[in-house]
């Protein structure tokens, strides 16, 4: 399903090296959305998610991980994604993991908001 989608790479001090795909998909999407909009509070004004508790937004990135992670490059030996892996990365490392995770996810969104402008 997601063989045509275009991926990219970020190589971290360790040496892993993440491949991840360049966008989430619609269904992807509309999961996480799902997820949030269970625990939190839709703002029809401002088109934003309030009153959501910390760990239901860690869930969330965590399953966006699962989504836009292609595979994982561990020694030169590729494996699947998992949050074991991610878990166990020093907090610099794995912040950066998370920034391109949001910044994939944020960019899937931006690009739905553009189109109905």
């Amino acid at each position: 399903m997601k063989e045509n989608i275009p991926t990219h790479e970020l190589k971290l001090e360790n040496g892993d090296v993440i491949i991840f795909y360049d966008f989430i998909t619609t269904g992807e999407s509309r999961e996480l959305q799902k997820m949030l909009l269970e625990h939190g509070k839709f703002n029809s004004q401002t088109g934003q998610i309030e009153d959501l508790a910390l760990n239901v937004f860690l869930e969330s990135q965590d399953k966006a991980a699962s989504f836009v992670t292609k595979e994982v490059k561990v020694k030169d030996v590729s494996q699947a994604f998992s949050q074991e892996w991610l878990n166990g990365l020093p907090v610099d490392m794995g912040n950066k993991v998370y920034d391109e995770v949001n910044r994939i996810t944020q960019v899937s969104q931006l690009t739905q908001d553009k189109k109905k402008d």
